[in-house]
């Protein structure tokens, strides 16, 4: 169902397999007993390559970021897009950085080429609600750890 090569996957609790490709694409497919099914594509939904993809810790939601400079939020379950945030900065990589149970997304994304994080709820608009530099260099990995809470 892609058009162009795939760059990110992701398998979620809820039995999901997303995928996006470098035509900034993604696309929602359900694991089923004897193989997977294709459920639904949102076809360049991103104008540049999809550059982070992010699930929930529940599988519940998940988020991509894309040097289009916008950050889109899904509901996994009904495979829908549920939000975006446009950004005044190129994003790269990106982590949920809580479980998602609570139904809101909070998220930190790297810039591209920059050594800074900044973190955005789903819900609060293009402003972030933390913003910081530890490294001297860009990121290249965000993760977070459902066991102890923390990243």
């Amino acid at each position: 169902m892609h058009r162009d090569v795939v760059t990110h996957v992701k398998v979620t609790k809820t039995n999901f397999i997303i995928t996006a490709s470098v035509d900034g694409t993604v696309c929602f497919w359900k694991k089923k007993h004897g193989g997977i099914e294709f459920v639904k594509r949102f076809y360049r939904i991103h104008s540049e390559p999809v550059s982070g993809l992010s699930v929930s810790a529940d599988g519940s939601l998940l988020c991509t970021t894309s040097a289009d400079r916008m950050i889109r939020f899904y509901d996994v379950v009904n495979f829908d897009m549920i939000t975006f945030i446009e950004v005044d900065f190129k994003p790269s990589i990106c982590s949920f950085i809580n479980s998602g149970s609570s139904g809101r997304g909070v998220v930190a994304v790297a810039e591209k080429g920059e050594a800074k994080i900044r973190v955005f709820a789903s819900d609060k608009g293009n402003t972030p609600i933390n913003e910081f530099t530890v490294h001297r260099n860009q990121y290249v990995l965000i993760d977070y750890n459902e066991k102890i809470q923390t990243w």
